[in-house]
């Protein structure tokens, strides 16, 4: 594959690859769920199956994981670079993924759309947050309640 084109491998699977979503009511949409493309859109600029890729993502613990994938083609296991971002901050994080897109001249087109997707990651864990915390004074008052 590292002896061929990225333009002609696009070629070939962008119709076929199995993480390929077709969504006829939206008009014939076409959405991709490979873990390097940031917008989910079946196109080359955004695919995950270019050797230039980028995802944001959290793991297990919360903490942001931007995965950038290298050109050390001929060794698969070394191929991404990784690096987590614990729970410092919102802006510390959006610091550490401007400098892997732009900061090291990756891949500049990228930087807002990784950044959108860090954003709507964070609302959601913050979301979550609320719908626990809104669980735990209601259980709290049931309890209180329930004791009187």
């Amino acid at each position: 594959m590292s002896s061929k084109s990225q333009e002609l491998v696009w070629a070939i699977v962008k119709k076929t690859h199995n993480k390929l979503i077709k969504k006829k009511d939206f008009g014939r949409t076409e959405f991709s769920t490979e873990r390097g493309n940031l917008r989910n859109i079946n196109s080359y600029k955004y695919t995950g199956f270019r050797n230039q890729a980028v995802s944001v993502h959290l793991d297990r613990n919360n903490k942001l994981v931007v995965r950038k994938s290298s050109l050390k083609k001929n060794a698969p296991v070394k191929r991404n670079d990784t690096v987590k971002h614990g729970l410092k901050g919102y802006n510390k994080r959006v610091g550490g993924i401007v400098k892997a897109t732009q900061g090291s001249y990756y891949r500049k087109d990228l930087t807002m759309a990784a950044l959108q997707r860090h954003s709507k990651l964070h609302d959601a864990k913050r979301g979550e947050r609320r719908k626990a915390q809104a669980g735990k004074k209601t259980a709290e008052t049931t309890i209180a309640s329930a004791s009187n």
